[in-house]
């Protein structure tokens, strides 16, 4: 009977020491696992946008605007129009998407597109005060 008793305490230390080194190793990796899993859909996501769109190969603007109309709130509706309107013909420049790591080891997306020559830089951070960097200026969210 004794050494029941020991087997059964024997057993619980084991089952008590595994469940707590289970229960570490899954809050430490998790985080990982997910931040993995973010950085492939963020990344992804911008990607699949810009092929939906056409803005990975030479459209016009008339052509943008067919895919974007829908999608798009009225005051920037009405602006956006009246610019398509004017120049129906003009090329939209090609959109691509990467990524940079930030210091803290985060994946940022990065989307470049090349305009009259000069290429333009944009890093989504998506943070309330640093919501993306537009040829290294900061814009916020509320800018």
């Amino acid at each position: 009977m004794k050494q029941n008793n020991m087997f059964k305490q024997s057993l619980l230390r084991f089952a008590s020491w595994t469940l707590a080194h289970t229960s570490w190793i899954t809050m430490t990796l998790s985080p990982v696992a997910m931040g993995m899993q973010a950085e492939k859909n963020s990344v992804e996501y911008y990607k699949q946008q810009v092929r939906e769109i056409g803005l990975d190969k030479k459209i016009t603007a008339q052509e943008f605007w067919e895919k974007v109309k829908n999608d798009l709130p009225g005051y920037a509706y009405f602006e956006i129009e009246k610019v398509v309107q004017q120049n129906p013909n003009a090329v939209m420049p090609q959109f691509e998407v990467s990524s940079s790591k930030a210091s803290d080891g985060q994946v940022i997306p990065v989307i470049t597109f090349t305009e009259n020559g000069k290429t333009n830089t944009v890093q989504l951070f998506g943070e309330k005060e640093k919501f993306m960097k537009y040829n290294n200026v900061v814009v916020s969210e509320n800018d």
